[in-house]
Formats: structure tokens, C-alpha cells, sequence
């Protein structure tokens, strides 16, 4: 028996070695499109390589932004600059509770903000976090943490990009890269983090709202954020949630969106913590509800497909993203809040 078990042993280490170089190989040689399981994209949509290496310039802003493609996308820290706020926009592409934790608890000693701006997107927590999570695998450091939350995801394409990425970080093969300030329309804001859309001014018509099926809250997302706003607490960092505004039709589609009953039950039972979960009723869609259900006792969120109303035409480049009139918009009306709550 023990002859077998260490034959055994030693095949499983043999071929744990085999898989390892195949998948360097190939992750070297092979072009993007073949790559079903293998998703390594240095310098990918969105400039979080930029992003993550001008983070480490970053020492006590008045204000660190979080979230998806809304913050980097909707935040200017350049408009917060001229309010007389120093900022910086840690914002990256579908970035669930999950990837959010893990900057917290790896960044926030660093940092050292004043105040955190957390863009909640309904999205982000219907989401398995996968998208998220390869952006950071090949566009940050791969540390203990991105083992931890490659564990909770437990998907393949992220453990075969995990392995390339140990390999290319291993070997410093990413060292002479340096990542264009504009990509298309593009255009990053060295040292802020933020996005600008640079295009022809043009009208755009949203006639219909995208087609989605109805999602599922994620309990694991949900899990995340609570443990968030239990760090926040834990630590005194003042903050706020923040949904941005995106076009009429897209609202009306994400409020597809909804918790249940037996999974804010499942919660219960898997997070035993200080935070006190709420009870929604079934079929409660809306996640605005959710989020003033949760801070229905303080002015922490802000909705500003409520507070706003702008124009699908003229404010956005596309269903969910503001194009740079619509970030003056906004932004100067979050300015208004930050200065003088309601």
C-alpha cells in the first residue's frame, strides 16, 4: 500500500510539473484566440498595469475612489484636484466585493485615505469575479491574497492564468513594459487613475434596453461587502456608497437583479459576525432597496440615477458609461454633497 501511495504521489508531482511548463508554453507561444482557459492580458482594457504602478506613488489622499469600470470611468480626479482634493481612482474593470476586499486589506495601511468613495454597482454583485480577477492576475502581484480569493472563485481559467502569471512574475518578463497613455479613445490620467473617453462629439440614441436575463444576488459577493463595510468600521475609514448614473433603459434592466429570502438565509448561517443581515421579502427586485434597506439609518449611499437626471443622448458614450459631460455633471454635483450633506 505505501509503495502505491508513494507511486501514486509521485505521479501527481510529475504531472503537476507537466501541466505547469505546458501551460507556460503555450501562454508564450500561442496566440490569444486559442487560449480558452488561459486569459493573460498585460496592459489590458482598462490601464489597471498604470493604475496598480502609479498606486505606489500614493501616500494620504483626501479621497481614494473603489469600483468598477463606473469609478475609473466616472470619477475625475482632476475635478476633485480643482475642488481643492487630492485623489486617486483605484476604480478597475467589473471589480466585485471580492477583488474590493483584497485591495482594502492589502492597500488601505498604504494609502491612508481620508475618505473612500466605493462605487456600488449593481452588476458587481450578481457576479462570479472572474473577469476581475484575471485583469489583476496579469496586471498586479500575485501574492497570498490572489491565492485566497483564486480559492473562494475556484474557476479554471483562473488557476491555469494564475500559473502563467507566477511564471512571468517569477521570471520578471514584465519588467521593460510600459503601457500607452492612450489606447483608442481612451486617455489615462497618470498619477489620478482615472479614464477619460476621448471621441467625436456625437449624439447616441439608446432605444432599447439591453437584453438580460433576470441574475441572482452572489452570496459570496454579498458576503464580501458586508465584510467590507465591517473593515471600514473596524479600521474608522469614513466612506460612501455611491451607484453612478448610467442610461434610463440599463437602470430598468439591472433592477432584473434580485436577493431572496433563502439566500439572505444562507448568509446568516455561513457569516457569523458582528454585521446584522436584513431580511428582504421575495421578489424584492431592486437594488436600490437593498443598498437603503442596509443604511436606512444614515446618509453613507447615494443613488444617482435618482439625485440626477441626465440625458442618454447627450451623457453617455454608451448604456452604462458617462461620457466626459456627464463626469463633470455628476461629479460636481457628488462635490455638492461631499461639502454640504443633505
Amino acid at each position: 500500500m505505501n509503495k502505491f501511495s508513494n507511486k501514486f504521489l509521485l505521479f501527481l508531482c510529475f504531472s503537476g510539473l507537466i501541466y505547469f511548463f505546458l501551460i507556460c508554453v503555450t501562454g508564450l507561444f500561442l496566440p490569444g484566440f486559442l487560449l480558452k482557459n488561459l486569459n493573460y492580458k498585460l496592459g489590458s482594457y482598462g490601464h489597471l498595469y498604470s493604475r496598480m504602478k502609479d498606486l505606489h506613488t500614493i501616500h494620504k489622499p483626501d479621497i481614494l475612489f473603489l469600483g468598477s469600470s463606473h469609478a475609473y470611468r466616472g470619477f475625475d480626479t482632476r475635478i476633485f484636484k480643482k475642488h481643492g482634493y487630492s485623489s486617486f481612482n483605484l476604480g478597475s474593470s467589473s471589480q466585485t466585493p471580492i477583488q474590493t476586499e483584497r485591495l482594502l486589506k492589502k492597500y488601505l495601511k498604504k494609502i491612508q485615505p481620508e475618505l473612500i468613495i466605493y462605487e456600488v454597482e449593481p452588476d458587481a454583485f450578481a457576479s462570479d469575479g472572474v473577469e476581475s480577477e484575471l485583469d489583476f492576475i496579469a496586471n498586479d502581484t500575485i501574492d497570498t491574497g490572489t491565492l485566497i480569493t483564486i480559492w473562494k472563485i475556484k474557476h479554471v481559467k483562473l488557476l491555469n492564468t494564475l500559473l502563467y502569471g507566477f511564471f512571468r512574475q517569477f521570471f520578471h518578463l514584465n519588467s521593460g513594459y510600459e503601457e500607452p497613455v492612450q489606447k483608442g479613445d481612451d486617455f489615462y490620467v497618470s498619477g489620478g487613475g482615472y479614464v477619460e473617453r476621448r471621441e467625436e462629439s456625437r449624439k447616441i440614441e439608446f432605444l432599447e434596453a439591453p437584453k438580460s436575463e433576470k441574475q441572482s444576488l452572489n452570496k459570496y459577493q454579498l458576503i464580501a461587502f458586508f465584510r467590507i463595510l465591517e473593515f471600514f468600521k473596524e479600521n474608522n475609514v469614513p466612506y460612501l456608497l455611491v451607484q453612478a448614473p448610467v442610461t434610463k433603459n440599463f437602470n430598468r434592466a439591472v433592477l432584473k437583479i434580485q436577493p431572496n429570502v433563502s439566500l439572505w438565509r444562507e448568509i446568516k448561517r455561513e457569516e457569523n459576525k458582528k454585521i446584522e443581515f436584513l431580511e428582504l421579502p421575495y421578489g424584492n427586485n431592486k437594488f436600490n432597496e437593498l443598498m437603503e434597506k442596509i443604511f436606512l439609518e444614515n446618509s453613507n449611499y447615494f443613488n444617482f440615477n435618482k439625485i440626477l437626471s441626465l440625458n442618454d443622448s447627450l451623457h453617455f458614450y454608451d448604456s452604462h458609461h458617462l461620457n466626459q459631460a456627464g463626469v463633470e455633471i455628476f461629479n460636481g454635483r457628488l462635490i455638492e454633497l461631499i461639502e454640504n450633506p443633505e
